[in-house]
C-alpha cells in the first residue's frame, strides 16, 4: 500500500544556501510521524517544502500517489494538507470564535470539536487573538488545523516556548487528535515526540540520519544526534 505522503530525495535551498540534502521520509494514513532534531537542522524547511512555500530544486513529493512537487501552496492545501505553523499566524484582531470559523473548509468537523479538545478556548471565545497568552494562541492554532478537516496535518514545534503545564495540555489534546488524524510533527522535545509518534525520523544538518519507533530504546541516537556538544 502506498504511503499517504512520500518525500523522495529532495534538495531545498534558501538562495545559495543548501538546506535539505536528499531528504526522504514517508507518512502512512493514520500515522503520527515525528521529525526530531536540534534547532536549525532543516525540520521546518522540510514542512515548507512539502507545502510548496520553499519548493525543492531536486527530488519529488507525492501525496496520495500524485506528485505535488510543483504545485502552489493553495493547491496543495486544497489537496488536503494542513499546516499549524511555528509562529501560529492567528488573526490578532479577530475573536477566538471568528478565528475558528475562518479555518473551517467543510462542515464535516463540527465546530464544537475545537472546544471539546480545548475547553479553555470556549471560555475565551469572545477574546481577540491578540489578548491570548502564548499557550492559548497555540491551542487556537491547533484547533484551527483540526477544523480544517485535512487528510494530513503538518504541525511545527507546537510546544516551543510554552510553560510545562501548557505543554501537558497541548500534548493531551494531540493524543486525542491522533486517533482521528494523520500527523507529521516537527519537534525538538524528545519527550513530546516519544509520547505522540508511531515512528520518528531524526534529522541533522539537512539530512535524515536515523529512523526509530522508540527513541528511549535507541538512546544512543540521542547522544549522537540530539545532545548539544559542550566542547
Amino acid at each position: 500500500m502506498s504511503p499517504l505522503l512520500s518525500v523522495e530525495g529532495i534538495d531545498t535551498y534558501y538562495g545559495d544556501s543548501h538546506i535539505l540534502h536528499g531528504t526522504s521520509l514517508e507518512v502512512a494514513e493514520g500515522e503520527v510521524v515525528g521529525l526530531l532534531g536540534r534547532n536549525g537542522v532543516g525540520k521546518s524547511t522540510t514542512l515548507r517544502s512539502i507545502l510548496g512555500h520553499t519548493p525543492p530544486e531536486r527530488g519529488e513529493i507525492t501525496f496520495r500517489g500524485d506528485s505535488i512537487t510543483d504545485l502552489k501552496p493553495n493547491d496543495i492545501s486544497k489537496r488536503g494538507i494542513g499546516w499549524v505553523p511555528e509562529d501560529r499566524r492567528i488573526f490578532p484582531a479577530l475573536t477566538v470564535e471568528e478565528n475558528l470559523k475562518l479555518a473551517r473548509r467543510t462542515d464535516t468537523v463540527p465546530f464544537e470539536t475545537a472546544y471539546d479538545y480545548f475547553p479553555k478556548l470556549e471560555e475565551l471565545s469572545s477574546s481577540t487573538g491578540g489578548q491570548l497568552s502564548g499557550g492559548e494562541q497555540q491551542m487556537l492554532a491547533i484547533a484551527r488545523g483540526i477544523l480544517g478537516d485535512f487528510d494530513l496535518l503538518l504541525i511545527d514545534e507546537p510546544t516551543e516556548g510554552l510553560a510545562p503545564m501548557i505543554v501537558d495540555d497541548v500534548v493531551d489534546a494531540l493524543e486525542e487528535i491522533q486517533s482521528e488524524a494523520t500527523i507529521l510533527l516537527v519537534e525538538q522535545s524528545v519527550d513530546v515526540v516519544n509520547a505522540l509518534a508511531d515512528r520518528i525520523y531524526i534529522m541533522d544538518k539537512g539530512r535524515i540520519v536515523a529512523e526509530t519507533d522508540d527513541i528511549e530504546r535507541d538512546s544512543e541516537l540521542i547522544d549522537q544526534h540530539l545532545k548539544v556538544s559542550t566542547e
